[in-house]
């Protein structure tokens, strides 16, 4: 499963990395929470309040195996319920797989068939 990451699925990643939500995120930046979110979403945005944001994207950055699991699912549009639905398991697991709480093992071979 080998693919380049866009420079809003770092910022999600990252942000989940250090277990913020988007509006800590926002807060952090000191940019209001709705704009944040289009940026995160890949939605064209006006203002000179990133300076931060962009110096915190520096650097080497490589997706762990849980994180382009879910990297996938948010490129396909499907729903964690649609994917646990597909591997037999509850939402509840799935999610723990995509944080890295557990192994993904299974969620990388469906990704990878």
């Amino acid at each position: 499963m080998s693919f380049k990451l866009s420079q809003p699925e770092r910022i999600l990643l990252q942000r989940r990395r250090h277990g913020l939500t988007q509006a800590q995120a926002a807060d952090r930046f000191k940019i209001p929470r709705h704009i944040y979110a289009r940026i995160e979403n890949g939605k064209p945005v006006v203002t000179r309040k990133l300076e931060n944001l962009v110096e915190w994207m520096k650097g080497p950055f490589v997706a762990q195996d849980h994180e382009r699991c879910l990297i996938m699912r948010e490129r396909c549009g499907k729903t964690q319920d649609e994917v646990a639905a597909d591997l037999k398991c509850s939402r509840y697991w799935l999610n723990r797989m995509e944080t890295g709480k557990e192994p993904c093992d299974t969620l990388l071979w469906y990704w990878e068939q």
